[in-house]
C-alpha cells in the first residue's frame, strides 16, 4: 500500500515498464493508497479471461476502485483527480477543467503527457 488516503484501489500493470507509472504518480500526488498488480506490459496474465473482464483490450494500466473499473491512463488520471483531488489537481470550474483538458489531451496526442498536466486555474491564469 502506498499513500495516505484510504481507498480500495487496485492498479494493474508494472510501475516500471508502462503508462501505469503515470497513474501511480497521480495516486502519490493525491496521497491515495493503492495495491499494485505489477505484472509486465506483455505478461500473458493480461490476456486471461479474468483480466479481459476488467479491460477488454488486454492492456495496462487499469484500475479497480471499489467496484468501479476503468482503463486508459489519462481517463484514469482524470477520474482520480476529480474524485480525490478536487481543487488541488482538478479545477473547480468548467473553464478550468477545459484548460486542463486542453493540456492533457494535447500532450497525450504529442506523446508526452503526464499527471502534472492536470493544473489548477491559478496556474493556467499565470500563463495567460
Amino acid at each position: 500500500m502506498m499513500g495516505k488516503e484510504m481507498a480500495d484501489l487496485t492498479l494493474y500493470g508494472s510501475l516500471d515498464v508502462s503508462r501505469t507509472w503515470w497513474t501511480a504518480w497521480m495516486c502519490r500526488e493525491l496521497g491515495v493508497q493503492f495495491h499494485n498488480e505489477p505484472q509486465g506490459y506483455q505478461d500473458p496474465v493480461w490476456k486471461a479471461p479474468e483480466y479481459l473482464a476488467i479491460n477488454p483490450n488486454g492492456l495496462v494500466p487499469s484500475i479497480k476502485d471499489g467496484q468501479f473499473v476503468l482503463w486508459e491512463s489519462m481517463a484514469i488520471n482524470l477520474y482520480l483527480a476529480k474524485k480525490y483531488g478536487r481543487g488541488r489537481l482538478c479545477p473547480h470550474t468548467l473553464e478550468g477543467e477545459a484548460l486542463a483538458s486542453q493540456w492533457i489531451l494535447g500532450g497525450d496526442t504529442a506523446g508526452n503527457a503526464a499527471p502534472s498536466c492536470v493544473r489548477s486555474e491559478s496556474t493556467s491564469a499565470r500563463r495567460q
